[in-house]
């Protein structure tokens, strides 16, 4: 019999499945407490290799149904198993493994609806059962064995066994990091996991590779990379230390089997490879490059249906690498998955130096590349729609990779984990910020910036608080959450343009003028000026009513302006009210035939900014300026990155070869715009003075003669920004304290440590109340400053 009947309905085993057992018509036969026990037929799989992959991912991706039947191996009743009265998938809430219901409660906490996916359980009559029970019955055996072919989550909760120094084996722990990785894993994703040294990076891996050389493929290949030879030798060696840990009778299904001629072949094991016949799966260690001519030939030839490269920012010629083994992976992974199995390309590591060309700058050619994992897409924009997640990376990454980065506070652990992890590393500044705290810095005296500068810049980085992809290609990265905009307040939209092909970036800045912070950034290299005026109509026409849009008049930037003035955003363009040397540009006047006449010297105006010698040293100076005493407003993840990229040469900041300074000139214009635009008020905005929704009473007039001080007036470059600074404080750290403790009360504080208070969003009731709150309070100070 080739199906496991329930109820008259039949589940397919899938093809993949077929690599830990014997090849023969009867079964393989494990061992249960010293009795033989055949493997049910169903279990070796049939001739659709596919379909057990589905009851996994739509099991994965939606709720368990719940239905009622009995189970049968064989045509024949388990009566030794009361069927439960919900037969049927459901959620593990009571495991053992309080990781995993951590990390449910976690994902829970910050709004993830499909929160609890990793705790399904398949077979409701294993919850409770120990799969390493010296007592455990035959029968629960072969359901266990089922399990793990269907269910990599139960696997990880509930059989694999991790060994540590000094104690017994002890259970796999799941963090949020690991399960974004297993999530791209098992819906054979490619993706580069970032995490803090000691953090699990290569066990959760090397966990999912195990799973996969056990039960996700068949005749498959296992590469492992590293950046010294000790590297993929011992994650090779954990991924075998997890296979011999598994309960005996799952252990040694696979290790041998038999060959035409009935003689016995046994599995293969070194510190460079292992092999287990069963299955006809094998693993190796690739060779380290040590030039590029040597990282050209690295598996060249070769067919990889998983590979695993870790310290990927520290590994030699890795883009490299990754392109010519790119062929014999798209091909052998193609194969894979047509037939049911599982293939990945992972890359592991912590932050590089940036100094480092042989090394991290080519690892970054893939982060820069790669697709920013966002947990509420992943899980739940995407939840029934792999294939159209997989579509999106395609579309926006050439090389199919999901960057994947979490904090040491986002995996759950604490500031004393923090100061024993400063300690193991000799408390050395450097690898604090590179191993511990992920930064990614250069120490080369070319920055026009002190180090003390760039750690502090990169240290007060803000994630965004919600991303807004539009045409599953262009992502908004919001950092005030859009219902919060005020659509009826001037607001300036600097853009650099670029040529569209891949080059340089298109870079949107959206700032608020009176607090000077950037509301919303954006880039991307392949867009038209025509994609980026139907963007540009979508933003304004839904979050910004009333724009000053600013674009650099460069070869691009005239082109950009043509195929706006041709729609209804031509009067929000920037133009100067008169003509100057810095302002030599096509006019809008018309000869008799209906021809823009261009070679005038006098114009009655002029579009954009035009960026010469003179002005981008002021608009360098107000980028420095605000680096060294205003901190602050730098705080975005695209404006760090090109600001950690300039260099000083010859007198003149500059993104350094090979990089970008697209996001920090959009700014840069932005913050020179606002400073020295001329005759702003056409558009509404008065330079120094509060927006139309605040108004002076006698307490801010006191407030403003302070403001008059030229000492205070430095460090607040507007009226606005420094009223918000005396006012808000106090209310913003008793709103954050009303959370915190709001948090603790509904979740107890046995669990949380793996959420930053700051990413929990309003769609929880317990945060909706304090911010609702906190919104109403500054709304009352406003209202009290209009009497």
């Amino acid at each position: 019999m080739d199906t496991a009947v329930r109820q008259g309905k039949t589940m397919k085993a899938t093809g993949a499945h077929k690599a830990v057992f014997y090849k023969g018509t009867d079964g393989e036969i494990i061992k249960v407490n010293d009795k033989k026990v055949k493997i049910p037929s169903y279990l070796k799989g049939n001739n659709d290799p596919r379909s057990a992959r589905g009851v996994v991912d739509k099991t994965v991706n939606s709720s368990p149904k719940k239905h009622t039947d009995s189970f049968v191996i064989d045509g024949k009743k388990i009566a030794a198993i009361k069927a439960p009265i919900n037969w049927g998938p459901i959620y593990d809430f009571k495991t053992k493994n309080q990781s995993f219901l951590d990390v449910q409660k976690q994902l829970k906490l910050l709004g993830i609806k499909n929160n609890a996916f990793h705790l399904i359980l398949f077979n409701p009559a294993l919850q409770g059962v120990n799969p390493h029970d010296p007592n455990i019955t035959p029968v629960q055996a072969m359901m266990v064995v089922q399990e793990c072919q269907l269910n990599i989550f139960y696997y990880l909760r509930e059989v694999i066994r991790i060994p540590e120094q000094g104690k017994v084996d002890t259970m796999f722990k799941l963090d949020r990091g690991t399960l974004a990785a297993v999530f791209c894993f098992i819906h054979d994703i490619s993706f580069y996991l970032v995490k803090p040294r000691q953090t699990g990076k290569s066990v959760g891996i090397c966990a999912c590779l195990s799973w996969a050389f056990k039960f996700g493929v068949t005749n498959g290949q296992f590469m492992f990379a590293g950046n010294v030879d000790k590297t993929p030798k011992d994650n090779l060696k954990k991924m075998k230390t997890y296979l011999s840990a598994l309960p005996p009778y799952m252990a040694k299904m696979g290790t041998e089997t038999k060959d035409a001629f009935g003689r016995t072949i046994r599995k293969t094991n070194n510190v460079k490879s292992y092999v287990e016949p069963g299955a006809g799966n094998s693993a190796f260690v690739a060779r380290c490059a040590i030039s590029e001519a040597a990282a050209e030939e690295i598996g060249r030839g070769e067919s990889h249906t998983q590979e695993f490269y870790d310290e990927a920012e520290f590994t030699s010629f890795i883009d490299i690498m990754v392109e010519v083994s790119g062929m014999a992976f798209n091909t052998a992974s193609q194969n894979a998955l047509r037939n049911g199995a599982h293939a990945c390309r992972m890359y592991a590591t912590t932050p590089g130096d940036l100094s480092d060309e042989k090394k991290c700058q080519r690892a970054l050619k893939l982060v820069n590349d790669a697709v920013k994992w966002d947990e509420k897409k992943f899980y739940d924009d995407y939840a029934n729609d792999i294939e159209g997640l997989k579509e999106e990376i395609d579309k926006k990454s050439s090389y199919r990779v999901v960057y994947i980065e979490y904090s040491y506070q986002q995996l759950g652990y604490g500031e004393d984990w923090f100061r024993w992890a400063c300690g193991q590393v000799g408390h050395n500044a450097a690898k604090i910020r590179r191993e511990i705290l992920l930064q990614r810095f250069k120490g080369n005296s070319m920055s026009p910036f002190t180090e003390t500068d760039i750690i502090e810049l990169n240290e007060g980085v803000k994630k965004p608080v919600y991303t807004k992809t539009i045409n599953k290609i262009y992502d908004l990265n919001f950092y005030v959450k859009p219902e919060e905009i005020n659509a009826n307040r001037v607001h300036f939209i600097s853009i650099d343009p670029s040529d569209g092909t891949g080059s340089d970036n298109y870079a949107m800045v959206i700032m608020d003028p009176y607090t000077m912070k950037t509301i919303l950034e954006f880039k991307s290299p392949y867009m038209s000026p025509f994609d980026l005026s139907k963007l540009l109509q979508y933003i304004v026409k839904t979050w910004f009513k009333k724009p000053i849009i600013v674009v650099e008049s460069n070869r691009n930037g005239v082109t950009v302006m043509d195929c706006l003035k041709e729609t209804w955003l031509k009067p929000f363009i920037y133009s100067s009210p008169k003509a100057n040397a810095l302002t030599n540009l096509t006019t809008e006047e018309y000869d008799d035939k209906g021809f823009v006449i261009k070679d005038q010297l006098m114009r009655r105006k002029y579009f954009g900014i035009k960026t010469v010698t003179d002005t981008r040293d002021v608009m360098m100076g107000l980028v420095v300026d605000a680096v060294r005493f205003k901190k602050d407003i730098v705080c975005t993840e695209y404006l760090v990155e090109d600001i950690n990229n300039l260099i000083l040469k010859n007198g003149r900041i500059e993104a350094a070869p090979k990089k970008h300074d697209d996001v920090v000139m959009a700014w840069a214009i932005c913050l020179y715009t606002i400073y020295y635009g001329e005759q702003l008020e056409r558009w509404g905005y008065r330079k120094g003075t509060l927006p139309t929704d605040v108004e002076e009473d006698d307490e801010f007039k006191q407030l403003k003669a302070v403001y008059n001080n030229p000492v205070v007036r430095q460090y607040f470059p507007t009226m606005y920004d420094f009223w918000m600074n005396v006012t808000s404080k106090e209310m913003k750290k008793a709103h954050e304290k009303k959370v915190s403790e709001q948090v603790r009360e509904t979740y107890g504080n046995t669990m949380g440590f793996g959420v930053m208070e700051s990413d929990i969003i309003d769609e929880l009731d317990v945060s909706k109340r304090q911010d609702d709150a906190w919104k109403s309070s500054v709304m009352n100070r406003w209202m009290s400053m209009n009497k």
